[in-house]
């Protein structure tokens, strides 16, 4: 199970990194605030949860078209998580 969720934390990160150049569909982008807000909530309150939430939040506003340097650290974050969990 924790594969799946580094798998799903990479593509989280792809697909906002992406979407931050607009390089793919809204409704591609639709689906990683969903997955990282339903994912924070889930495992509760922890520092982790709480980053997801703010990923997934900051993917709600790239999709209103907002960018920032921000999707930098959400990207490094997921990709570190994915390593971690991938990998362990």
């Amino acid at each position: 199970m924790i594969k799946i969720f580094g798998i799903l934390d990479l593509a989280s990160a792809a697909i906002i990194i992406l979407a931050h150049f607009s390089l793919v569909p809204w409704n591609i982008v639709l689906g990683v605030p969903l997955y990282l807000v339903l994912k924070g909530i889930a495992f509760g309150i922890s520092f982790a949860g709480i980053i997801d939430v703010a990923a997934g939040l900051y993917a709600v506003l790239i999709l209103l078209g907002i960018h920032s340097f921000v999707v930098y650290v959400f990207a490094i974050y997921l990709l570190q998580k994915a390593i971690f969990s991938i990998f362990a």
